[in-house]
């Protein structure tokens, strides 16, 4: 199945009215260039057009045939003995549960990418979340059920699928300037640069945890170990040998969790404009190693 197949729901809605909004600044260009004939029409035309274009280019972007995960019975087993959670691919209705976890993952940076208030931040994680492919999408997130509730969700990507959702990312331009206020839009692009140019890359042998968080009325339960063990299985089945995020260097208890399930503190990014950009004091690149099982040959 396609991204754009399948049930309707706001993110498809959404791309609907992007479509109509811009045929109606084609047709208000011509208009005036009809009416008028002065350059006023051409720039509102040539500016229609060009969105026109770069809307199409990324719907058949999207219509891709892309890769689904294949989740082998024995990871997921061994996420479903007594007492554990269950893990699932994150789905588009996900979306009112799963962009306030994303938030929860990176409160200042959702902050300084989506809107300086948890509520303003939390609304475009949620209409974007439903769309498939960027970087914020359920595309790369799983999700925790605890009985018939969301409780916890990690997003993770190799460096293949982080380059894919980079420019799905910047394929939705169009999107951004519904989902977003106008006036977030340049604060967004800043803080994605700023980001893109501070933080270490990803190596094609590294997964990266982009997302991770649990519900604050859920937290202390061990759910995020649980979740850290099916991101460490999902690493393992791709053949990878490294896992990797970063924490802010004063987030002092995501620190400790993460050393205590194997994680070494691996570089330290302090660079002044990153640091400002997102008020931190910096953050710190985590990294594990992986031993990657053999298969047994011998019969």
């Amino acid at each position: 199945m396609t991204p754009l197949e399948g049930k309707i729901h706001y993110g498809y809605c959404l791309l609907t009215y992007i479509h109509l909004s811009i045929v109606s600044i084609i047709v208000i260009g011509i208009l005036i260039l009809l009416l008028f004939g002065n350059v006023i029409g051409n720039i509102i035309m040539g500016f229609g057009i060009y969105t026109f274009l770069n809307y199409w280019v990324m719907i058949l972007y999207l219509l891709r045939k892309r890769e689904p995960y294949n989740l082998s019975s024995e990871i997921m087993t061994s996420m479903a003995k007594p007492g554990k959670v269950i893990i699932r691919p994150a789905r588009p209705q996900d979306a009112p549960v799963g962009a306030r976890l994303m938030f929860y993952a990176g409160v200042n940076y959702m902050r300084a990418f989506f809107g300086s208030t948890e509520r303003q931040a939390i609304t475009v994680l949620r209409r974007m979340f439903s769309l498939p492919g960027h970087m914020t999408s359920y595309t790369y997130a799983f999700v925790v059920e605890d009985g018939i509730d969301i409780v916890a969700l990690f997003s993770g990507l190799n460096r293949r699928s982080l380059r894919a959702s980079n420019r799905a990312s910047w394929m939705y331009g169009p999107v951004w300037w519904i989902a977003a206020p106008i006036w977030q839009i340049p604060k967004m692009i800043s803080a994605y640069y700023e980001f893109d140019k501070a933080v270490p890359p990803v190596l094609d042998e590294e997964y990266y945890i982009l997302h991770l968080a649990v519900l604050p009325e859920k937290r202390g339960q061990g759910i995020g170990g649980q979740l850290m063990v099916f991101a460490e299985n999902m690493a393992k089945s791709k053949g990878l040998k490294r896992m990797l995020l970063d924490v802010e260097i004063e987030n002092e208890g995501a620190r400790r969790f993460y050393k205590r399930l194997g994680f070494r503190e691996a570089k330290f990014v302090t660079d002044k404009s990153y640091c400002k950009r997102f008020g931190i004091k910096g953050s710190i690149r985590m990294v594990k190693s992986i031993a990657i099982q053999k298969k047994n040959t011998n019969l």
